[in-house]
């Protein structure tokens, strides 16, 4: 790429050296686009230098920390204009653009991270035996170290950004001609919606709003009044396609989009919100790798199975997401599934049953090769000891009499927030649960109070030795299946 401060042919890169010529002249283009940024007259400056800004930061194949800096600072510059344009009464429509602008080239900085430019070599190999141990602890001590100091810039990056997005947000908000419909800032990784609400005039708090991130169903006005009833108020939703609060240990297993969401006042000071009589309902993006399709093993291997079934380590008060995919030449009409911990489950006993219609699967294929799944969501309760083995049991009529392969992929699923209040943040799960609407696609999470919002999402191993029994009434006999 020939960047801004290439303005002749002698200073465009050669093809033969692209790549280290690009990577000396992004820091020369981003300092030119910050001195450019101190000189600004309207929005449309705005909108063009963040979105030149955003151009030269998606340019190479990996952000060093310097440039993210740079980047970082150049957002604040345009942040500060884009906020003293909106105090001179520049209107909403007006100044959209370019916020939409700059959030899009906050979500660059957001996607980049802070990058360890290190990694720790691991030469324990070249010293004699004897030495290999203390060697590896040391080794394991300092990549923690490095670890928790990279943490350290990814917090402070992150916060700095947000605030910024705060100040954007503030700006649209005290504008004139601000639109009594939520509208949002849309950018492919990142989105910001506003809605202002103001007690001396029209505007209530809406019944749900709805960002590629996902969506946020709000309570009744009945369980916000005691936070909104006082003073004129802003709703701040910010979606993320990914997990952007990454600092933390806990932050590993989410695995949706992030939907943060903020009360504030008009003076842009977060409104604490706890506690509520009715919970907030956040729908999250799942990542599709969490469900993917396991191996399939025969569902009838001996000609007495009538039953397959599938073990796992369930943990107390946890929910479950089963995707249960068969393969079979005909048409089945119906399935049935039971669960039972410490046992297996029959027709009469059970805590779990489950009849699914054929309405209720996804079919897939051509006639004589037809795939059938679906999704089935397991809440699991008090399990002694806190964990336990749950036996899931799958009977299927027509893949009595027809050969059929099928698949029951676990996952466990948990509604967690982002608790910023605990030392540097970490994702905790008191106050929000898993909704019964939750599906393979989205994950329906009930909370209680505000922040923002992700889901773990860990796929389960069942036992290595799949295995069906004849079942009739309590007796059971255990025969191996084997994979296709």
């Amino acid at each position: 790429m020939d960047y801004l401060s290439a303005n002749s042919e002698q200073e465009s890169c050669k093809d033969s050296e692209s790549s280290e010529c690009e990577r000396t002249k992004l820091p020369l283009a981003l300092e030119m686009m910050y001195n450019v940024s101190s000189v600004i007259e309207d929005a449309d400056q705005v909108e063009a230098l963040a979105t030149a800004t955003d151009l030269l930061l998606r340019s190479p194949e990996k952000l060093g920390q310097h440039e993210q800096v740079t980047g970082g600072y150049i957002i604040g510059k345009l942040t500060k204009s884009f906020g003293k344009l909106s105090e001179k009464g520049v209107r909403f429509e007006d100044l959209r653009p370019a916020a939409t602008a700059i959030v899009d080239t906050v979500s660059t900085l957001v996607e980049a991270g802070v990058q360890d430019q290190e990694t720790l070599k691991d030469e324990s190999h070249l010293l004699p035996p004897r030495k290999r141990k203390a060697y590896k602890e040391k080794l394991e001590k300092e990549r923690q170290e490095k670890e928790e100091e990279n943490w350290k810039l990814q917090e402070e990056a992150m916060s700095a950004l947000m605030e910024h997005v705060d100040q954007i947000a503030n700006a649209l908000s005290n504008s004139p001609g601000v639109p009594h419909k939520p509208t949002p800032i849309l950018t492919p990784d990142m989105s910001l919606l506003i809605k202002k609400v103001s007690r001396s005039g029209s505007g209530e708090e809406p019944d749900s709003v709805s960002l590629p991130a996902g969506k946020v169903d709000f309570p009744k006005h009945k369980a916000l009044l005691p936070f909104t009833a006082s003073s004129d108020v802003n709703w701040k939703i910010t979606g993320f396609n990914d997990n952007p609060y990454v600092w933390d240990r806990s932050a590993g297993d989410i695995k949706t989009s992030v939907v943060d969401v903020s009360l504030e006042d008009a003076e842009g000071n977060e409104i604490p919100v706890n506690g509520l009589s009715e919970a907030f309902t956040i729908v999250l993006q799942n990542s599709p790798e969490m469900f993917r399709v396991g191996h399939l093993v025969n569902y009838k291997h001996y000609d007495n199975s009538t039953m397959a079934f599938r073990d796992f380590q369930a943990l107390e008060n946890a929910t479950y997401g089963v995707t249960l995919t068969v393969r079979t030449a005909g048409f089945i009409r119906e399935a049935k599934m039971y669960g039972k911990l410490g046992g297996d489950p029959n027709d009469t006993d059970h805590d779990f049953r489950m009849l699914l219609l054929w309405e209720d699967f996804d079919i897939t294929g051509y006639d004589g090769n037809l795939t059938f799944t679906a999704f089935i969501l397991l809440p699991v309760g008090k399990v002694n000891n806190g964990s336990g083995q749950y036996t899931l049991g799958l009977l299927i009529d027509e893949c009595l009499s027809q050969k059929c392969n099928y698949s029951a992929d676990i996952v466990r699923i948990s509604c967690r927030y982002w608790d910023s209040k605990d030392g540097s943040g970490a994702w905790k799960g008191d106050g929000c649960k898993v909704s019964s609407k939750t599906t393979r696609e989205e994950t329906v999470c009930l909370c209680d109070h505000l922040t923002a919002f992700g889901a773990d999402i860990v796929r389960v191993p069942t036992r290595d030795s799949v295995y069906s029994r004849s079942v009739v009434g309590q007796d059971s006999s255990m025969v191996c299946l084997d994979e296709q």
